[in-house]
C-alpha cells in the first residue's frame, strides 16, 4: 500500500539568542523544524523535527574599536538534535534523510553524511514503531565576508575556515577523528536587488583508518545449549574520504520590500583513500590490492585498483522564499534536495527534485523565524 505524498512540511524556526542584550542579533540561535520528504512511499515514509543550537558572535560587536577587517570576522558553530516523529524504514531514520539538520556547517559534511550511509554506519536498527534521538556531528568555523573588495568589478573576496568534530554516532563507528576546511567567496550586488555568491573550498578528513571502521554489535548467541560471542569485524569495506573540493553558487533577489527569494547550489567532488598493498606475516588475504576487489564485490562496496582513489560526487540544491512580516518576524517556504550526482544506472541526476520513491532526497520546509535581538529591541520601546 502505498502512502499519500507528503507535499508540505513545517519548520517553526526559533530564534533565541544567549548573552547580553548588546549581542543578541550576532550570539547565538536555537532553531526547531519539522521537515517532511516529499514522497510518502510505504518504504521510506519519514517525519523528523531537528533542533539546531547554532551559537555565533561577530567580533565588532564584541569589540566596538576593532579594525575594520577584524570587525567582520564572525566566529561560528551549528550542532543538531534530530528526533524522528514518523517513519517505516530504518534506512531513513538517520543523519542521511536530506533535512536542514543533515549536514551542520553546510557541503562540507556531505562526504562524512554520505560515508554514513555508505558503510551502512548509522547509530543503531531501528524495529517497528521505536523513535531516536540523532546528534549529529559540531561543526565550529571563523569566517570574513569581505577581506577587500576588488576595483572596478566591486566584488568582495571573503574567506573561511572551519573544522567538524565528530560528535555523531555515525562518524564514531566509521572512525571520523576531525575534517578541517578552508576556502574564499566572492560577492557582488547588482541592481541593488540581486546578490550573488560563488565560494571555492576545500575540506581534509582525518580517519584513524583508509577503510572505515564497524561498530562492535557485542553480546552472545546460544548454539547448541553453549554461549558463543557474536563473531564481528572491525573493518568494512568502503573506503574513507580524505578529501573534497566544493563548489558553490548562490543567488538572492529582494522582488517587494519584505519579500525576498533565495538558490544555492553545492557541489561536492570527494576523494578516498587510495588502497596500498600491504604484508602481514603468517595471514593469507590480508593485502587488499590483491584481495579486496573480490571481497568489495561480494560484500556490495567499492572495487578500486590499487594505489587509486575511489570518487564520490554529490549535489545539494535549496530554493528558499522569505517574507518579512516584521523587523522581528519571517515566514519562510522552502525546498532542499541532497543526493549523489549520479544514481546507479540512471547517469546524471535532477539536482532540482528527485522523487525516487524508496529514498528521500528531496525535502519541502515551511518555516517562522523570530528575532530576538527585535524582538527584544521592540518591547523595550527602542
Amino acid at each position: 500500500m502505498r502512502r499519500p505524498c507528503l507535499c508540505g512540511g513545517l519548520i517553526l524556526y526559533l530564534m533565541l539568542a544567549t548573552g547580553p542584550p548588546a549581542l543578541a542579533g550576532d550570539f547565538g540561535a536555537v532553531s526547531l523544524y519539522d521537515v517532511s520528504g516529499i514522497t510518502g512511499d510505504a518504504e521510506s515514509y519519514e517525519n523528523q523535527l531537528v533542533f539546531v543550537f547554532s551559537p555565533g558572535v561577530r567580533l565588532g560587536r564584541l569589540w566596538p574599536g576593532a579594525p575594520e577587517l577584524l570587525s567582520r570576522v564572525t566566529i561560528s558553530a551549528e550542532l543538531s538534535l534530530a528526533v524522528e516523529l514518523a517513519g517505516n524504514d530504518a534506512r531513513f531514520r538517520s543523519g542521511q534523510f536530506s533535512g536542514p539538520g543533515a549536514t551542520p556547517g553546510g557541503a562540507e559534511s556531505l562526504a562524512v553524511n554520505e560515508q554514513g550511509l555508505i558503510t551502512n554506519a548509522t547509530a543503531g536498527q531501528v524495529d517497528g514503531t521505536a523513535r531516536r534521538a540523532l546528534l549529529s556531528d559540531l561543526w565550529v568555523g571563523v569566517s570574513q565576508s569581505r577581506l577587500l573588495r576588488v576595483p572596478v568589478l566591486e566584488v568582495d573576496l571573503g574567506a573561511t575556515l572551519s573544522v567538524l568534530l565528530p560528535t555523531s554516532t555515525p562518524s564514531q563507528n566509521t572512525g571520523l577523528r576531525a575534517s578541517l576546511s578552508g576556502g574564499i567567496s566572492l560577492a557582488r550586488t547588482l541592481f541593488k536587488r540581486l546578490d550573488l555568491g560563488y565560494g571555492l573550498r576545500y575540506a581534509h578528513y582525518f580517519y584513524s583508518h583508509t577503510t572505515s571502521d564497524v561498530r562492535s554489535v557485542g553480546g552472545d548467541v546460544e548454539i547448541n545449549g553453549r554461549l558463543e560471542p557474536v563473531y564481528q569485524p572491525n573493518r568494512a569495506t568502503a573506503l574513507n574520504p580524505e578529501l573534497a573540493v566544493i563548489n558553490e553558487f548562490s543567488a538572492s533577489v529582494r522582488i517587494i520590500k519584505g519579500l525576498s527569494v533565495s538558490a544555492s547550489y553545492s557541489l561536492v567532488n570527494t576523494f578516498t583513500h587510495a588502497l596500498s598493498a600491504v604484508e602481514v606475516p603468517g595471514v593469507a588475504l590480508a593485502d587488499p590490492c590483491a584481495d579486496g576487489a573480490a571481497v568489495a564485490a561480494a560484500a556490495g562496496g567499492e572495487v578500486v585498483a590499487c594505489g587509486e582513489r575511489a570518487q564520490r560526487d554529490s549535489h545539494w540544491f535549496q530554493l528558499h522564499a522569505t517574507y518579512q512580516v516584521l523587523s522581528m518576524l519571517g515566514i519562510r517556504a522552502g525546498l532542499s534536495t541532497m543526493q549523489p550526482v549520479r544514481h546507479e544506472g540512471s547517469g546524471i541526476s535532477n539536482p532540482f527534485i528527485q522523487t525516487v520513491p524508496t529514498a528521500n532526497y528531496t525535502t519541502v520546509e515551511l518555516g517562522l523565524r523570530v528575532g530576538i535581538e527585535e524582538t527584544a529591541a521592540a518591547l523595550g520601546g527602542k
